[in-house]
């Protein structure tokens, strides 16, 4: 990549990661549908697959071959993201695909993250999903931080649930190591840990509750900073009122633990007609336009387009 990174400005478009602490959940499904949803609302959408070594978004949007991809440019083959983008048949959506992706690729750390969110948000685009890959790498949290808009989706299933909450911590924790250095909070919040014991510090709520009483002042501050940080809470394939209940739940338990803002997106019902649409290489949502499951993506798609422009709107009379 030879050419400078962009930074973000109040024109950029705004991103949406999808991010797990498991595979096998649904969430490239989850989030190229979205993409399709939201493009066929009238906004312009770019998906891009950093499901390093697993990428599939592709076939999940009916792609069956892709003569460029993300790897292309990290590598310096190609000299711009815009080169590397591939039109889809669904008007207003494109992708930068990872099928064609090196094998060095997945070397890629949080710092090349940021250098490529630097570039990403300044690409022409209404909305920008990330499709992320599962886990809790430096390159993957640092990708979900930087955006906008930030999902994590889970199944009913307790190693799901388990590896969602891991990916929640991991990432939250990645948050206040970045603002540690921006607040000036290293000696502050390493005594913190270090007595963490004997200062009954057991969750990261109680963590800036303890920096508070030591600094009154860095305390607001990072409360204050804390309060931009903000996640949502989505379950796939649930077959129960239970499991349809869990994303409320857990978002209770975060917003609990973390002291946080998390909000529910609710739940994708398990279908069987699902595995119907990936045979046919086709977004369910083209594929099983009345069904249930495409119901459920453009509910979740508007109420993201929704907050994003309350919010749009909030800074705008703001500033």
């Amino acid at each position: 990549m030879n050419s400078t990174s962009k930074a973000k400005n109040k024109n950029s478009p705004q991103l949406i990661s999808f991010g797990g602490g498991k595979g096998g959940i649904g969430k490239s499904i989850i989030c190229s549908n979205v993409a399709v949803c939201l493009s066929q609302l009238g906004f312009k959408v770019l998906l891009v697959d950093f499901d390093l070594g697993g990428a599939n978004a592709h076939t999940c949007l009916g792609i069956q071959k892709t003569d460029r991809g993300l790897s292309d440019f990290t590598s310096g083959r190609s000299q711009s993201l815009e080169s590397v983008i591939t039109k889809t048949e669904v008007h207003n959506l494109d992708i930068i695909s990872g099928a064609l992706d090196d094998l060095n690729i997945t070397d890629l750390d949080g710092t090349k993250a940021l250098e490529l969110i630097g570039y990403i948000s300044y690409l022409k685009y209404d909305y920008i999903l990330l499709d992320l890959g599962a886990g809790t790498s430096a390159f993957t949290i640092s990708l979900f931080n930087s955006s906008d808009e930030k999902v994590i989706v889970s199944t009913p299933e307790p190693t799901s649930i388990e590896n969602a909450y891991r990916f929640m911590k991991v990432a939250f924790y990645k948050k206040l190591k970045t603002l540690e250095k921006e607040l000036g909070l290293e000696e502050l919040l390493e005594s913190a840990m270090n007595k963490s014991g004997s200062k009954n510090i057991k969750t990261p709520a109680d963590l800036i509750k303890y920096v508070a009483q030591q600094d009154f002042e860095k305390g607001e501050t990072l409360s204050h900073s804390i309060k931009d940080y903000h996640y949502y809470v989505l379950i796939n394939q649930c077959r129960t009122q239970q499991d349809r209940e869990l994303s409320h739940a857990m978002k209770s338990i975060s917003q609990k633990y973390f002291g946080i803002s998390v909000d529910s997106l609710g739940y994708i019902d398990f279908d069987n007609s699902a595995w119907q649409a990936l045979r046919k290489r086709l977004p369910i949502v083209i594929a099983l336009p009345y069904s249930v499951l495409t119901s459920g993506f453009f509910r979740i798609s508007k109420d993201l387009s929704k907050k994003w422009s309350a919010a749009t709107q909030k800074n705008k009379k703001a500033a």
